[in-house]
């Protein structure tokens, strides 16, 4: 799984940079959240790699859902014992008994010798575009742990995809605080724009969150910085892997921090989506249950009937797998 790759590169590193304010002594839903009696509520599963739906018996991690009606539908990265990366998908009714998972991943890495994703594909983000599907998606070369880029894929149901023949619709750049890798992260569309939050990861392995903007969805602004790591200790050396969503009013973003004391799972806010108000931990790794003691990797938030929906993966203090987790939290009152 490539998001451990990342972080533990920075476990020396101790960045403390300003540029994001912080609100103390409040309580703001979407860092109260209520945890599932059922977690995990999507395990690895038990076949051997070769068999079918051997693909995720490793760990099942970066949980991405879309709500269609009634239905939830959730696209998730599988990673064998072999350690190799797919997306694969699962719906329900509920958002808790993913009792139904395709047998076969729905997306893999390029069959292409030397492309640009041909060592695995992960961590995606999947709006629904009027009738398409988009997914984007993180690839890479090889399992070395560096050279992320991101691409773009369209679906008409969700399964069978079709690259964007132009892929990587977002780079890795010489001299930017995004040279070394780029994250997908959250895309968002707003009349004829989209909107996307990603992460970058500098020459010094410090990884920060990005924003920038597209028309067409294959060809993007110039990035620029919206939540840099710091000034607190609890995203002192990772801010990243952001799941947006607007309300109506405003932007919520939950994201990954990565400190001296650990892993958090960290929120903050914003008016317009560039300038992000930090509110602190919602969650943090050593105070939870076994299953996900040790670390907490990825999530994505819903707003749905006044109340955030988050499926997260977390790793395990005691077999070392990931599985996702479901919870949920108030929303502030609709303007």
């Amino acid at each position: 799984m490539r998001c451990s790759v990342v972080v533990l590169s920075l476990v020396l590193l101790f960045a403390v940079l300003a540029g994001c304010k912080r609100i103390d002594d409040e309580v703001i839903p979407g860092l109260t959240w209520t945890m599932s009696d059922y977690n995990p509520v999507l395990e690895p599963n038990s076949e051997p790699s070769t068999a079918l739906c051997g693909w995720y018996n490793g760990n099942v991690s970066f949980p991405w859902v879309v709500k269609e009606g009634a239905d939830f539908k959730m696209w998730f990265t599988g990673t064998n014992t072999e350690g190799e990366d797919r997306i694969g998908y699962a719906s329900n009714w509920d958002g808790q008994d993913w009792n139904y998972v395709y047998e076969n991943a729905v997306f893999e890495a390029s069959p292409a010798p030397g492309s640009w994703d041909s060592g695995g594909v992960w961590n995606h983000c999947v709006i629904k575009d009027g009738s398409e599907y988009k997914m984007f998606y993180s690839g890479y070369e090889s399992a070395t742990g560096s050279g992320d880029k991101i691409g773009l894929a369209r679906s008409s149901d969700g399964l069978v995809w079709t690259r964007e023949p132009s892929n990587p619709v977002i780079n890795t750049k010489p001299g930017t605080q995004y040279e070394k890798a780029v994250y997908s992260g959250t895309v968002l569309t707003s009349g004829t724009t989209y909107k996307m939050w990603f992460s970058g990861v500098a020459a010094n392995d410090v990884v920060r969150t990005f924003y920038t903007t597209s028309t067409d969805c294959v060809t993007w602004d110039t990035p620029t910085v919206v939540l840099d790591v710091g000034p607190d200790t609890y995203d002192a050396f990772v801010a990243f892997l952001p799941s947006v969503l607007f309300d109506s009013e405003k932007y919520h973003m939950w994201y990954m921090g990565y400190g001296p004391n650990g892993y958090a799972f960290c929120y903050a806010t914003s008016i317009n989506g560039t300038n992000w108000a930090k509110h602190g931990v919602a969650r943090r790794t050593g105070t939870t249950q076994s299953w996900e003691a040790h670390s907490f990797v990825s999530a994505c938030v819903l707003l749905d009937a006044q109340t955030f929906r988050m499926w997260y993966a977390a790793t395990s203090s005691v077999d070392g797998k990931t599985r996702i987790g479901y919870g949920t939290s108030p929303a502030p009152p609709a303007p």
